[in-house]
This record gives C-alpha cells, sequence and structure tokens, in this order.
C-alpha cells in the first residue's frame, strides 16, 4: 500500500459525535435534579445514566 492509499482512505465516522457532551450535561442534571432539563434529553441518555424522568435513579 502507498502512502497515496492511505491519504485517499475514508475518514471513520462518529456514530453520536456530541454524545459524551450529552451524557455530560445529562449527568449535571441528575446531579442537580433539574427536572427540565431531565425531561428535555432523549431517553438512550436517560437510560446511560440510570435515571428516570423525574431524575430518581432507575432500578433494574
Amino acid at each position: 500500500m502507498s502512502f497515496t492509499d492511505v491519504r485517499r482512505a475514508p475518514l471513520p465516522r462518529p456514530v453520536r459525535p456530541w454524545r459524551s457532551l450529552m451524557l455530560r450535561l445529562a449527568e449535571a442534571a441528575r446531579i442537580r435534579r433539574d427536572r427540565e432539563k431531565l425531561e428535555a434529553l432523549p431517553q438512550y441518555l436517560l437510560d446511560d445514566i440510570g435515571v428516570t424522568r423525574d431524575g430518581r435513579r432507575q432500578v433494574r
């Protein structure tokens, strides 16, 4: 493989580029028990940090 082949290879795309930022926002909202912010978050983020929409911990 030559140098030009490597340069032409497509870059891997992140699945969700904002996911880590969104998770940090979600975690901060959980700590502050900010119900309005928690209600605005998508369900998959709430599942990831393990809380319900009203800020309580999910029991699995």
